[in-house]
């Protein structure tokens, strides 16, 4: 749902620019498959019905596109899911295109110098797509009178598996799109989210791959109440008390499906 929320808000109203492809200096297009874009963009092909071999060769291209253009592909192939070894150059593609979104989401929303660690970026894009869907799911059911939920907060608190005290949770504002990095105090978080009700998540998914399981918790907390620290550490201690910490199974998805792409039939080596 994140995936379909960012292509509505960050890609329809770019619709005329999205097949405009990146150019070097003298003119020439970075891609080396530019008429395979060409045509993925504007809906001649799909990713789906494509070759194998074009799958592979377009792969070391992901990375010139914007996060718009990836938006576009990505919304197309959510519900594109297969093991068969018939696919595994469609699922490496597709498993290139998610870490070149994810990272290129969470370095086009911070508000501060992004941290030079492409895998932590990639982590955090990926809670963030999360976060936004799981808000549009809860102004859905609040729309309908389906639940007792109360309004959703704009501003939501990830707390982060980081080794860097300055960087312990992620606060994002979802009509403005911007995050901010902040250390594990009320008094930061409280001052970022300037005066409006937080969402704090309490991270408890587990698994890996087509077994992962999303277990969000969340809680609403004004960012005057004495308990907000406490229940961001509350938060952060927690999810990492649920199958080992959401950093550790993240990555282990992410090197399983980083296997898979290494072992892959006729896949480039990036």
């Amino acid at each position: 749902r994140g995936i379909r929320v960012l292509h509505e808000k960050l890609a329809v109203s770019k619709a005329a620019e999205l097949l405009e492809l990146p150019r070097k200096q003298d003119g020439s297009c970075k891609l080396m498959r530019e008429s395979f874009f060409t045509r993925l963009l504007s809906s001649e092909i799909q990713i789906q019905g494509s070759m194998p071999s074009d799958m592979a060769a377009a792969q070391s291209d992901l990375k010139h596109l914007t996060l718009e253009q990836l938006l576009v592909l990505r919304s197309r192939t959510l519900d594109f899911a297969t093991e068969s070894r018939s696919h595994n150059a469609h699922n490496s593609f597709l498993a290139m295109l998610d870490r070149h979104l994810f990272e290129r989401m969470a370095v086009q929303h911070l508000r501060s110098e992004p941290p030079q660690d492409a895998h932590f970026l990639g982590k955090l894009g990926f809670q963030l797509a999360v976060a936004i869907g799981a808000a549009a799911v809860l102004e859905d059911e609040t729309r309908d009178g389906e639940s007792a939920t109360p309004s959703v907060p704009v501003c939501w608190a990830l707390p982060l598996d980081c080794d860097d005290e300055a960087v312990r949770v992620a606060v994002l504002n979802r009509e403005s799109m911007q995050v901010d990095l902040l250390p594990i105090g009320d008094q930061e978080v409280a001052a970022v989210a300037a005066g409006c009700d937080l969402a704090v998540i309490w991270d408890r998914s587990s698994g890996v791959g087509k077994d992962r399981v999303l277990h969000w918790e969340v809680t609403i907390v004004a960012p005057d109440d004495e308990e907000l620290g406490a229940e961001l550490i509350r938060a952060r201690k927690g999810q990492t008390k649920v199958g080992g910490s959401a950093a550790r199974n993240i990555r282990r998805e992410l090197d399983v499906v980083l296997a898979q792409r290494d072992s892959a039939p006729g896949v480039v080596e990036q």
